[in-house]
Order: structure tokens, then sequence, then C-alpha cells
């Protein structure tokens, strides 16, 4: 889905699935990223994603900052965690608990 799993349920007003989310951190390119961490205080990427996700999608480009070391991060910390939810076994019960995860992860502070 290159990262763009997110926009259908997006586009109908619904709440995007934790497990979806963890693909577009997993798969999205840094203008993905950037893009859902400028608007994380849109409402409707408020509304789709939660406010603190969409600015942990921001972070996660910022700390990157280059394509390769984005890859590196998505491979070492995003789709480890993304196969543990596809799998049903996720180490967090929220997307809070999620966020925090992710952030301690990749030392990323809260925003």
């Amino acid at each position: 889905m290159r990262g763009e799993g997110d926009l259908l349920a997006a586009a109908s007003g619904r709440p995007v699935p934790v497990a979806v989310q963890l693909g577009v951190l997993a798969h999205g390119d840094l203008r993905r990223l950037r893009d859902l961490g400028r608007l994380a205080r849109r409402g409707s990427v408020r509304r789709a994603w939660g406010e603190e996700m969409a600015a942990l999608a921001g972070d996660l480009a910022r700390a990157a900052g280059t394509t390769d070391e984005l890859r590196r991060l998505q491979a070492q910390v995003l789709v480890p965690l993304e196969l543990e939810a596809l799998a049903g076994r996720p180490a967090w019960s929220s997307r809070d608990e999620a966020v925090a995860l992710i952030r301690a992860r990749v030392r990323l502070s809260a925003a």
C-alpha cells in the first residue's frame, strides 16, 4: 500500500485502526510522514489518526531526516511493531501506549 493504507478509512470519516497506522509509519515515505505531522491538528487528521499519532509521524520524519535513515528506522523498529499488531500480539493496548512505545524505541521525546 506504499504507506497509504489509511486513506480509505480516513476518507470515510472513520478512525484509522492502530495496526493500519503502523503500516503507514512502517512503509510511508518522508513526505507522507511529514504531511501527517504538519496536519496533525487539522480536524480530519485528528479524527482519523489522533493528534498524538499524527504528530509522531512528523517527529519520525524529522528524526530520520533522510530516506535511507527512515528506511533503517522502519526496518528496525516500525515493521516489527506492525507485524506484532497484524499477528494479534501487540505490545500495547491503546493508541497512546503505541505512541509512547514508539517514542521510547526511537528515542523521541514527547511532543
